[in-house]
């Protein structure tokens, strides 16, 4: 009995609570006519709910990620005694914030935005009301929940702090939609709020389009929006990002904030999610993990100070580098390849360099070209330098620690090319 006793003890000794009770939820929507509001209530099913960061991993841990779900199914974060409808009471005033995602890359968004709401990052009381994930055929959408739409500040802080929490460049747009007009159009995604902020002379401006909503210190400017598609004409696109890739001052935006408690928290117990199986997208549970890992949460001040001092190591020339050529990499470069080159650095970080050498090597596979000619061009120097930027930013995000180290070892693998 006494060393059951000294078992349990320390059980409760390693769980670290969280500041509110959360429960996970899906559904797998029909594609054919929409569900009125009784069936969608049915439809929805609970995964489970955490009081713990223990709990929180044991959950998560274990859901397929985002990329792998199948089209038109949506997970549900919520604080517990909160289901994800409309008409629930503490959704019925409020609205949701979006972000569309092209195909591909949600997975990683998702968890930032989950990690950034279960460790109270928003700082905006008791607004937060949870978040969302929609597989759609051509593309993504997160969503963000707030209980008063009336609530401007609120609203402002919310969508300022997801913005810096996704590291999303200043020419993404955000949408904002009140769940009371969405019951009266039934529809979640169309007829919202669009706004862009971009600088200007050192000043931020916030571009309005679709709605009537203002703000005090700001200027706002109408622009024409596709109600139809919930899409907005694209003929802002270029001339905006070419400004912003070309200007050194759109940083301010980039930094994450990772100075939380309970995020600091989070982030140090991340490390039995590292533990991925390439092909089933599995994780070990906690009891399967090393004694090191399973005591991660008991010297809580301790971990919250050494997060503080790692997460504080950021150039924002650099990370204004890495957004501008984010977009170009996952598109232009292998997806296999990226896929590959991100676990290596999770799971074998010694073999970055080699890695590589051997995968630029593939990429461009030389034998069908004169090198002589591509040095020439630049056009290897590109490929490489390209593949660096995508493997410096997933070291930024998973070993800040140690990026001096690591990009050392990419400029060794780059120069075995010269």
């Amino acid at each position: 009995m006494g060393e059951d006793k000294h078992i349990d003890e320390g059980k409760e000794a390693v769980e670290t609570p969280i500041q509110n009770m959360y429960s996970f939820w899906y559904i797998k929507r029909n594609t054919g006519n929409k569900a009125v509001s009784e069936s969608y209530e049915k439809s929805i099913k609970g995964l489970g709910d955490f009081k713990t960061v223990q709990d929180f991993w044991k959950i998560y841990n274990h859901l397929v990620r985002p990329n792998d779900l199948p089209n038109t199914m949506d997970y549900h974060l919520f604080k517990t005694g909160i289901k994800p409808m409309w008409e629930d009471a503490a959704n019925r005033r409020g609205g949701k914030w979006m972000v569309r995602l092209r195909k591909g890359i949600a997975s990683r968004y998702w968890e930032d935005l989950v990690l950034a709401i279960v460790g109270e990052q928003f700082d905006v009381g008791n607004e937060i009301c949870g978040a969302v994930i929609s597989i759609r055929y051509n593309e993504d959408i997160i969503s963000l929940w707030n209980r008063n739409a009336d609530n401007n500040e609120a609203c402002y802080r919310i969508r300022d702090t997801m913005r810096k929490v996704l590291n999303l460049p200043q020419f993404v747009a955000l949408e904002y939609k009140r769940h009371d007009m969405s019951l009266n159009d039934n529809s979640s995604f169309r007829n919202t709020t669009l706004w862009r902020s971009d600088k200007n002379d050192g000043n931020t401006r916030e571009n309005a389009s679709g709605g009537e909503r203002s703000s005090t210190g700001s200027r706002f400017s109408r622009e024409k929006f596709d109600k139809s598609s919930g899409h907005q004409r694209q003929a802002w696109g270029r001339e905006n990002k070419r400004s912003f890739y070309k200007s050194e001052g759109n940083d301010g935006g980039h930094h994450r904030n990772s100075s939380t408690a309970k995020v600091a928290v989070l982030k140090q117990t991340s490390e039995i999610s590292r533990y991925r199986l390439l092909q089933t997208h599995r994780h070990p549970t906690m009891e399967q993990q090393p004694q090191k890992i399973r005591n991660k949460g008991v010297a809580i001040s301790a971990l919250i100070r050494d997060e503080q001092e790692r997460y504080r190591m950021h150039d924002p020339y650099l990370k204004a580098a890495l957004d501008e050529t984010y977009q170009y990499i996952t598109t232009k470069v292998d997806p296999v390849l990226t896929k590959v080159l991100e676990e290596v650095l999770l799971y074998q970080p010694d073999q970055t360099a080699d890695f590589l050498a051997n995968a630029v090597r593939g990429t461009l596979n030389l034998k069908k070209y004169n090198y002589v000619e591509l040095k020439r061009q630049n056009y290897f120097d590109r490929k490489v330098r390209h593949l660096m930027v995508l493997a410096t930013n997933t070291a930024i995000r998973e070993r800040p620690a140690n990026v001096q180290d690591f990009l050392a070892e990419l400029f060794e693998a780059r120069s075995k090319f010269y």
